[in-house]
């Protein structure tokens, strides 16, 4: 069978929701289908040739639009500006306003129509007898949905659209008609299970649609991590990976814990975001915060190595999950999980891992800093062996979604 894959970009920079997608395809090849890739480029996201290896062909367009967008607002330092200042710019930058309109309140209309003619020309050229669509960004489903092809339609739901709470109402009201109209066009949608969890606003028949997956992070037949001897100095190294966002994301809390634990717990931040909150807790914790701003996946994966203890901090919504967590597991290290709701979709996954301490943001307390302290004693420089992982966690591994996947598109 040959199935088209549309993603967002292909670049080094491109994001988790690329690297799932190219995995579960890679495990589709050894099926014996053909796997084919439409994706768009731009001065900034180029191919990146390591991973040509996870399909048979690649094409490409390219699509500047958001790449203008982009440079402009971060030249300009957009977020920090006020209502008449981002006015002036818009009356000067007129071009640059049709863009943010169009981003808005069109769904990037151009860049989906873009997309729509390549799937049409790249589905023609190479009889293909399944199209893919992997989202976010929303477009790609939006231009599939609308493309008047032969193959079968699927969607790889990784993100929520409608039910996004940094949204006003009205926008929320475009989105949901929009979102059902995809719905309805395809032949079925594949949605992370915690997204899936919060689309509320379907009715029956669409509901039908749905398959609704782990994320496909657990490795198989990974050898179980070798335990490094204890520091010389007693220090106790705890890692985080990731963003933070001062809506979703805060690291406020994060941070204020570690200030009250003992002086040889030392924080290693690789990533970025809320630099004003970071930088406020530089100066408490001192030579104990140590913050390497973002590395490339090399780099992050000799953090999880080097790391005693990992920390994954969760989002003030329970419809997304840091991709990062299901890593950590793999790992077999201890894991540090800090929820911000009581309905965490983290838990699902943290409750039966048995090295983990799951802490909810609250008021912090003797007895909070006592349960991280016993925690860290108990489980310092142990490690879950990898074949208990696996077995835990069956349904996270890229073989097994893949397969239940293939199985609905191979008709």
């Amino acid at each position: 069978m040959d199935i088209l894959l549309v993603l967002d970009n292909l670049s080094g920079k491109c994001g988790a929701n690329v690297k799932i997608a190219l995995e579960l395809a890679e495990e589709w090849s050894t099926h014996g289908n053909r796997i084919y890739c439409l994706t768009r480029i731009d001065n900034e996201r180029q191919v990146d040739h390591e991973k040509e290896k996870y399909v048979d062909e690649i094409f490409t367009f390219v699509a500047q639009e958001d790449y203008d967008l982009t440079l402009f607002i971060k030249n300009n330092e957009w977020n920090k500006l006020r209502n008449l200042k981002k006015i002036q710019l818009m009356i000067f930058n007129p071009m640059i306003f049709l863009k943010m309109m169009d981003k808005k309140f069109f769904a990037s209309s151009a860049i989906r129509k873009r997309y729509k003619t390549n799937i049409k020309k790249v589905c023609f050229e190479n009889r293909i007898d399944a199209v893919v669509a992997v989202t976010e960004p929303f477009y790609i489903a939006m231009a599939l949905s609308s493309a008047k092809i032969r193959a079968y339609k699927y969607w790889i739901m990784l993100d929520p659209y409608t039910n996004n709470s940094a949204l006003p109402n009205y926008l929320k009201i475009i989105r949901k008609i929009w979102e059902k109209k995809v719905f309805r066009r395809m032949e079925k949608v594949f949605a992370l299970d915690f997204v899936w969890r919060d689309i509320d606003y379907l009715n029956r028949n669409l509901l039908k649609k749905a398959y609704a997956f782990h994320l496909p992070k657990i490795a198989v037949g990974q050898e179980s991590l070798m335990i490094k001897p204890k520091s010389e100095k007693n220090e106790i190294v705890f890692a985080y990976i990731g963003q933070f966002y001062n809506n979703i994301r805060n690291p406020e809390f994060m941070l204020q814990l570690f200030s009250k634990l003992p002086s040889n717990y030392y924080l290693y931040i690789y990533g970025g975001g809320s630099e004003e909150i970071v930088d406020k807790y530089k100066v408490i914790l001192g030579k104990r915060l140590v913050c390497f701003g973002w590395v490339n996946s090399d780099m992050a994966e000799r953090a999880l190595d080097n790391a005693d203890i990992l920390v994954n901090l969760n989002n003030s919504v329970s419809n997304l999950l840091p991709s990062k967590l299901l890593e950590y597991i793999n790992t077999g290290k201890p894991l540090l999980n800090i929820s911000k709701i009581a309905e965490c979709p983290s838990l699902e996954y943290t409750n039966k891992y048995p090295l983990c301490l799951n802490i909810c943001e609250s008021r912090i307390t003797e007895e909070m800093i006592d349960s991280v302290v016993k925690f860290t004693k108990d489980t310092y420089k142990k490690v879950v062996a990898h074949k208990e992982i696996e077995k835990l966690y069956s349904d996270c591994t890229c073989q097994f979604i893949s397969k239940d996947i293939l199985n609905y598109i191979v008709k």
